[in-house]
C-alpha cells in the first residue's frame, strides 16, 4: 500500500483572503484559536512587499495551515472566500470552501495524529508559497481501506502471519520495493525447537500506539489450531526510531 501524502507544495493566492480584511489581526495574535498558529521554519519575503501586506499574508497562511493541523473550520472560513473555486476538484469532493473542509475530515479520520509542519514559506508579489511536511500514522479508514499503523512519511510495516507454520519473516518493513525482516533477522529467525521468548512465532496484528512505538501481538502458536508455545504469546514493543525492541510483555499467564 502506498503511504499517504508526505510532502506537498501549496500556493495560496491572496484573492482567497482579500488584500484588506475588515478586521486586521497581526499574525502573532491567536485569539480565535486555543492552539498556536502554524509558523514556517524558514521564511523568505520579497523586499518590495510592504510590512502591512506581509503581515496580512502571513496571518492568512498561518490560519490556513493551522486548519489542516486541527480541522477547525472556523479558521478555514476566516481566510477562504465564499467565492473560492477549485479548478482541480477531485471526484466526489464538494466545490467551494466545503471542499477543503471535507478533505480535512477525511484526512483526520484516516490519520488522527496528523501533523502539518510548514518547513519553508516564500512571499512573492501577491502569493504565499509553502512547502509542507505531513506526518502521522494511518490508523483509521481512507476510501474503504483500513490502516494498520503505517507512517505517512514513508514507512510501511507488514504482518506475514505464517498460518501454515512455515519458516520465514513474521513482520517486515517494505523497503526499496521488497520486504525486510523487522526489527531484524534475529527476531524473525524463529524455527521449531528454538526458544520463543525473544523471537516472533506468529504475529497476527500490529499498530502504532499513541506513544509512537510499534506494538506487535504475537499469538505464540504455530499455524491455526496448534497449542501455544512457552513464552510464545506476547506483546512486543518496538521503537521505530532505533528499530530496537523496548520491552516484551509475556501473555503466558492469561493465555494458558
Amino acid at each position: 500500500m502506498k503511504p499517504l501524502l508526505a510532502k506537498i507544495l501549496i500556493l495560496v493566492p491572496a484573492f482567497l483572503v482579500g488584500s484588506t480584511p475588515a478586521a486586521y489581526r497581526p499574525p502573532a495574535e491567536a485569539t480565535d484559536t486555543s492552539q498556536a498558529l502554524s509558523r514556517p521554519e524558514t521564511l523568505v519575503v520579497a523586499g518590495d512587499i510592504p510590512a502591512r501586506q506581509r503581515d496580512v499574508m502571513l496571518s492568512a497562511a498561518a490560519r490556513f495551515y493551522t486548519f489542516w493541523n486541527t480541522g477547525d473550520e472556523a479558521l478555514l472560513h476566516q481566510v477562504v472566500s465564499d467565492r473560492f473555486f477549485d479548478h482541480t476538484l477531485p471526484p466526489g469532493r464538494p466545490q467551494g470552501p466545503a471542499g477543503p473542509a471535507a478533505a480535512s475530515k477525511a484526512f483526520l479520520a484516516a490519520v488522527p495524529d496528523l501533523k502539518v509542519v510548514v518547513t519553508q514559506q516564500m512571499l512573492v508579489g501577491d502569493r504565499v508559497v509553502s512547502h509542507l511536511h505531513f506526518t502521522g500514522h494511518f490508523t483509521g479508514r481512507f476510501k474503504g481501506t483500513q490502516g494498520a499503523g503505517q507512517s505517512i512519511h514513508g514507512r510501511i510495516f507488514l504482518v506475514l502471519a505464517r498460518i501454515d507454520g512455515s519458516d520465514g519473516p513474521r513482520v517486515a518493513e517494505w523497503v526499496d520495493g521488497k520486504p525486510k525482516p523487522y526489527p531484524d533477522r534475529a527476531w524473525n529467525g524463529w524455527s521449531k525447537g528454538k526458544p520463543a521468548e525473544k523471537a516472533l512465532v506468529r504475529v497476527n496484528t500490529l499498530r502504532i500506539g499513541p506513544d509512537g512505538d510499534l506494538w506487535l501481538m504475537d499469538v505464540g502458536a504455530l499455524g491455526l489450531g496448534n497449542p501455544k508455545l512457552p513464552g510464545g504469546p506476547k506483546l512486543v514493543r518496538i521503537d521505530p526510531a532505533t528499530n530496537t525492541v523496548r520491552r516484551v510483555y509475556s501473555l503466558d499467564a492469561v493465555t494458558s
